[in-house]
């Protein structure tokens, strides 16, 4: 795994160049040197929500709020839990990721999946910072991996995010209708792909 020290090599314009993200094989830590750069300098908001009822544990990230820190399981396990409660994890993110045969190409040596698994992660390392739940659905001519959003499923998804490989010819419109068979909520969807499709599939 390359640990090195990520440098911002896009020429003065804020963004980091594909190629050192490339060389960045853990989706963890790529989505997490993009993301905390993004949101560097933005204060978190003091509003709790409105509803207050105690939802699960999870562990704790750098920026949670300390006072979210409980300390009684702390004295128990001598590692860090926050509590999160339902106001807290109200939005379900599922991202949709293309992984047909044509998001295997790309330009400069990159193939289009790259920079989707790079989207992907991102979003879904955002969204878990936001205490949102999130999923992930791969597919190609139908669904291939499903995650289900949940707050705690951020490595799943990372991981299979990490393990895809572009291959078939691939059909948005049925994996759409597969995810609205089995939707029980309500939930953003994301859909991270070429749209390498006939139009008339795509927006039917």
């Amino acid at each position: 795994m390359h640990t090195g020290r990520v440098h911002d090599t896009g020429a003065g314009t804020g963004f980091i160049d594909p190629h050192v993200l490339a060389k960045i094989d853990n989706l963890e830590l790529l989505a997490r040197t993009v993301v905390e750069g993004f949101i560097n300098g933005l204060h978190r908001s003091p509003n709790l929500g409105a509803s207050m009822d105690f939802a699960e544990h999870r562990a704790y990230m750098p920026g949670d709020d300390l006072r979210r820190i409980d300390w009684r399981l702390f004295g128990r396990s001598d590692r860090y839990f926050v509590k999160e409660f339902e106001a807290d994890t109200n939005t379900n993110l599922l991202l949709l990721l293309d992984v047909s045969a044509s998001m295997g190409f790309g330009s400069a040596g990159i193939p289009k999946l790259q920079y989707a698994k790079y989207l992907a992660s991102c979003l879904g390392y955002f969204s878990s910072r936001q205490r949102d739940r999130v999923g992930l659905v791969t597919f190609v001519n139908g669904i291939v991996d499903y995650v289900p959003p949940a707050a705690k499923h951020l490595p799943i998804v990372l991981q299979t995010i990490a393990r895809a490989t572009a291959s078939g010819q691939g059909s948005i419109d049925t994996a759409l209708r597969q995810i609205a068979e089995h939707a029980r909520r309500r939930q953003i969807v994301v859909i991270i792909s070429d749209l390498y499709d006939e139009p008339e599939r795509v927006v039917r």
